[in-house]
């Protein structure tokens, strides 16, 4: 009878000191900080904290509020994303804290994003022929190639503005040209794109019909009008047939040759 009780006593003590560990361990428990690391996330600037990519929970507020903003690292470009290690995350944790009082939960594969605003290549098109265009308003017939091949641009997301500008000027009237398309947020640029354009214009310009000899004099009679692609032309002033009658061709000129003011003098006058 003795030996019963005895094994009885030893076997409420065993369990006794199970329930008191379990519940040491459940209290220790109870203290640790939870961070539950999120299989996807978003960052909105150009590097990230814990509360971005984690859900903490635990009874210290203001340790949960200064874990949050605890600074991981650097976020994606705009449009990519990449893969969180625990190893990067507990390296940020052990330099500031103890990792002891503090539970990881950490998915398979979480991803963090970087939020974005996509500009198709489109819309950089329209945005480029549009700046071309005014540049050349003054000409009616006008043909504009894009020759750089464009492609979608992510920036951060925000209030956009655009500033288009042509990178050096020519003597030509229109032609190859460069121009820059700066992508600016906050005053700031975020992104800048080269683009290079192929500018046709093309006019009515002014003709010889047939063929004139050296020293004839110039009639109305004689001019014709002809449409030309005066894109490799050298800026200078139309020329009208009130300034050409009268005058005399300096040199032989051939048929539908365009008229130019060094191919063409006033006569000489002899009293």
């Amino acid at each position: 009878m003795r030996d019963n009780s005895r094994a009885k006593s030893f076997l409420l003590w065993i369990l006794g000191m199970c329930l008191l560990c379990q519940g040491v361990y459940a209290a220790a428990a109870a203290k640790k900080l939870e961070i539950r690391i999120l299989p996807e996330s978003v960052a909105y600037e150009d590097s990230f904290v814990l509360g971005e990519i984690a859900e903490l929970d635990g009874f210290d507020i203001e340790l949960i509020r200064e874990l949050s903003k605890l600074k991981i690292g650097r976020s994606p470009q705009p449009g990519r994303s990449l893969i969180l290690t625990r190893g990067r995350i507990l390296s940020r944790l052990k330099a500031r804290y103890d990792v002891s009082k503090i539970e990881l939960k950490f998915p398979k594969r979480p991803i963090l994003s970087r939020a974005s605003l996509k500009i198709s290549k489109e819309q950089l098109e329209k945005i480029v022929l549009t700046e071309i265009e005014a540049e050349y308003e003054s000409y009616k017939e006008k043909k504009i190639q894009l020759k750089t091949k464009l492609r979608d641009l992510y920036i951060p997301r925000g209030e956009t503005s655009y500033l288009v500008r042509q990178i050096g000027k020519s003597d030509r009237v229109a032609g190859y040209s460069s121009w820059s398309v700066e992508i600016k947020q906050k005053g700031k640029s975020v992104k800048r794109v080269l683009v290079r354009a192929r500018v046709d214009i093309f006019s009515e310009m002014l003709a010889v019909k047939k063929a004139i000899k050296k020293g004839r004099r110039i009639k109305k009679s004689d001019l014709v009008r002809i449409k030309k692609n005066i894109s490799n032309d050298r800026k200078r002033p139309l020329i009208v047939e009130e300034m050409v009658a009268g005058k005399v061709a300096r040199r032989d000129l051939n048929q539908n040759e365009v008229i130019r003011p060094n191919l063409m003098e006033r006569p000489v006058l002899i009293e």
